[in-house]
C-alpha cells in the first residue's frame, strides 16, 4: 500500500532542473498564477413518454427548457438516442422509438465515451429471499441478452456483509450470465428476517400468550435495532459502489435487487403493539428508526456521481402474510401487512425517482418492466450544460419541454459540480478500480526496483514521464512556466491506498523552449508500497490547459 511520499526529483530528459523539498511540494508551484477557466459539461439524461409510456423521440434541443435551482440556463449540448442509435441532425425522427438494424447496432459501438453505459447488477443478498432472487435472475438473464449492447459494460457485485464483486465490467453477455448462475448457489438473509417478524407478531397478538407485554415489547425493540443496524451496513455498501463508480465517463446505472429494504425498519411491530395495547407511544418509537435522510444523501450522492437507480422487488406481487388461516387473530392483519410492504419498496421509489431511473414493484410480470429499462438505456435525450464556477455544492435540476403538459418527463433531480481536485481523484481511483486508462496528455510511467526498508515494506521509485509538447507553457521573462498535478494511489489484493496530490511546476529557459518541446519531462516520486504484487494508478493534469490524463502500471514488489 502507498503510504508516504519520501522524495521528488525533477528533470528534463536530457539533464537535471533542480530538486524540490523532501516533503515532495514543489517551492516554485505557488509562484506561478495564470487566469484560467476549466470548462465543464454536466449531461442529464432526459427520458420522455407520454401519458401512455410511448416514447417520445421527435424532439430538439430547442424543444427542452433547462432550470437550475430554478434558473434557466441554455443547453449547450444535445445528443439524441433512438433505438439505441444516434440521431444525427440529418436524420429526420420518426416520432416513435425504432428498431435499430444490424448495421445500425455495429455503428452504435462508436458512440462517445461520454454517452456509453456502465451498468453494475447489486445483488442484496442481505435484504433477498433466495427463492425470489434466483426466479428474477432467469428474468434478468434475459433482458441482458437482448439489451445489452457491444458498447455496454455490466458489472455484478453482491452484498453479503460486504460488498463483493462477483464480476468486473464486461461486454461478454456469457460471462454476465454465467456470473448469475453462480450467485444463485449462495444463501439469502431476509427469509429469516421475515420469520422473526411473524413471531413476534405472534407474541404480540396471541391472546394466551405467557410471556408479559414487557418481555414482548423488550423482544421487538431488539429486532427492530438489530434490523435498523443491519441496514446502516447496507446503505454504506450502496454509498460505497455509487462513490467508486464516480470516476467512470459516460452513464452509470444501477440495477438494484432486492425483496425489499425498510424505510423505517420494525414499524409494522410498532404499529401492532400500538393496536394492540392502545398506547401510542409504541408508534411514535418508529420515528428513532427512520432511515429516511440516510436515503435521501444516498440518492443526492448517486446524482452528484451521474448514477441512476433502477430499483426491482424480487418478492414480485406480494399477499398478505399475517393475517391468514393460522393467525388466530384477525385484528389489525391487512394493515400490518400493507405498512410492511409500503415500508419495504419506500427506498426503491425513492432512489429510482430521485436518480431519473424507475421502481419495479407489486409485480410478476418481470420482463415488460425490464423493457421498460432497456427503453432508458435505448432511447433517451442528453442534455448538457456548464455550470457555475467550482462550487462544490448540490444544485436541483428541473426539465421541461415548452408547451408540452401532456408529456411526462424524467431525469436526476440534482448534480454536484465537484472541484477539478475532486474529479481528478475520482477517476484516478476508477483507473485503480476498473482498468479505466484515458491519456491525452501521452504519459508514461516507469516503475523503478524497490529498495528493501523494513518488514514487508519497500521504497519504489515512480518516474511520471509527460511529453513537453503537450503542456501548455506560459512565457515569463526569460523562462517558460507551466503546471502540472498529479494523482497516485497504490493497490494490492488486499486494500487501495488514498489518493495522493503532488503539484509540480515546470520551468524551462526561453532559449532552450524549442528543443525541450521534442523532449519529455520527468518527475520523480518515492512510494512507499508493500510486498507482493501491484496496481498503481497515476492522474495528471495539466493546470493551465485543463487537460488530463489517467494511467495505470503494475509491478512485483520485492522477490
Amino acid at each position: 500500500m502507498l503510504t508516504a511520499l519520501l522524495a521528488v526529483l525533477l528533470l528534463w530528459s536530457w539533464s537535471p532542473a533542480g530538486a524540490q523539498a523532501d516533503d515532495g511540494v514543489d517551492p516554485q508551484a505557488a509562484n506561478l498564477f495564470v487566469d484560467t477557466v476549466d470548462v465543464d459539461v454536466v449531461n442529464v439524461e432526459v427520458y420522455v413518454t407520454d401519458k401512455k409510456g410511448n416514447r417520445i423521440v421527435d424532439l430538439s434541443r430547442d424543444d427542452f427548457e433547462l432550470f437550475v435551482d430554478r434558473e434557466q440556463l441554455p443547453v449547450s449540448y444535445f445528443y439524441a438516442v433512438e433505438g439505441g442509435v444516434e440521431r444525427t441532425d440529418q436524420a429526420e425522427p420518426s416520432g416513435e422509438a425504432a428498431v435499430p438494424t444490424p448495421q445500425q447496432r455495429v455503428q452504435a459501438e462508436d458512440i462517445p465515451e461520454e454517452q456509453r453505459l456502465h451498468l453494475v447488477i447489486y445483488v442484496d443478498n442481505i435484504n433477498i429471499v433466495p427463492l425470489e432472487r434466483n426466479r428474477l435472475f432467469t428474468h434478468v438473464r434475459t433482458f441482458l441478452k437482448s439489451h445489452l449492447r457491444p458498447a455496454d459494460r455490466a458489472m455484478i457485485v453482491s452484498y453479503d456483509r460486504s460488498l463483493n464483486r462477483r464480476l468486473a465490467f464486461t461486454s461478454d453477455r456469457d460471462l454476465v450470465s454465467e456470473a448469475l448462475y453462480d450467485l444463485e448457489k449462495l444463501s439469502g438473509h431476509a427469509a429469516r428476517a421475515s420469520d422473526d417478524r411473524r413471531e413476534i407478531l405472534d407474541a404480540i397478538y396471541e391472546e394466551a400468550n405467557p410471556d408479559p407485554r414487557d418481555q414482548v415489547v423488550a423482544r421487538a425493540h431488539a429486532q427492530v435495532q438489530a434490523m435498523f443496524s443491519d441496514l446502516e451496513f447496507s446503505i454504506e455498501a450502496l454509498k460505497l459502489a455509487v462513490e467508486q463508480l464516480a470516476g467512470l465517463p459516460g452513464r452509470k446505472a444501477v440495477l438494484y435487487l432486492s425483496s425489499g429494504i425498510p424505510m423505517r425498519p420494525g414499524e409494522d411491530l410498532f404499529y401492532a403493539m400500538q393496536e394492540q395495547w392502545g398506547d401510542s407511544r409504541y408508534l411514535m418509537e418508529a420515528n428513532r428508526f427512520d432511515a429516511s435522510r440516510r436515503f435521501q444523501a444516498l440518492a443526492n450522492q448517486a446524482n452528484a456521481h451521474r448514477v441512476t437507480f433502477y430499483a426491482v422487488d424480487a418478492a414480485g406481487l406480494r399477499t398478505h402474510t399475517f393475517n391468514d388461516a393460522s393467525n388466530s387473530s384477525a385484528t389489525g392483519g391487512v394493515a400490518i401487512d400493507e405498512s410492511h410492504f409500503a415500508n419495504l419498496q419506500s427506498p426503491l421509489q425513492l432512489l429510482a425517482e430521485e436518480t431519473g431511473g424507475l421502481a419495479i414493484i407489486n409485480t410478476n410480470l418481470f420482463q415488460p418492466k425490464l423493457g421498460r429499462v432497456a427503453a432508458d438505456f435505448e432511447t433517451y435525450y442528453s442534455l448538457g450544460f456548464t455550470p457555475a464556477p467550482e462550487d462544490n455544492a448540490y444544485r436541483k435540476l428541473e426539465v421541461k419541454i415548452k408547451g408540452r403538459k401532456d408529456l411526462r418527463v424524467r431525469h436526476r433531480e440534482g448534480y454536484r459540480n465537484k472541484p477539478a481536485s475532486a474529479r481528478m481523484t475520482d477517476r484516478t481511483l476508477a483507473a485503480l478500480n476498473y482498468g479505466y486508462e484515458s491519456n491525452d496528455l501521452g504519459v508514461l510511467i516507469e516503475l523503478g526496483e524497490g529498495e528493501f526498508e523494513e518488514k514487508n515494506a519497500f521504497l519504489v521509485p515512480v518516474i511520471v514521464k509527460i511529453p513537453i509538447a503537450d503542456v501548455a507553457l506560459v512565457p515569463q521573462q526569460a523562462v517558460y512556466r507551466g503546471q502540472v498535478r498529479l494523482y497516485l494511489a497504490a493497490q494490492n489484493q488486499d486494500a487501495s491506498s488514498f489518493v495522493s496530490e503532488v503539484p509540480v511546476s515546470i520551468e524551462i529557459p526561453s532559449d532552450e523552449i524549442e528543443r525541450a518541446r521534442g523532449h519529455l519531462y520527468h518527475h520523480r516520486v518515492t512510494l512507499r508500497m508493500q510486498r507482493g504484487y501491484q496496481r498503481l494508478a497515476v492522474g495528471v493534469r495539466d493546470e493551465i490547459g485543463a487537460v488530463t490524463s489517467v494511467v495505470i502500471t503494475g509491478a512485483k514488489i520485492g522477490s
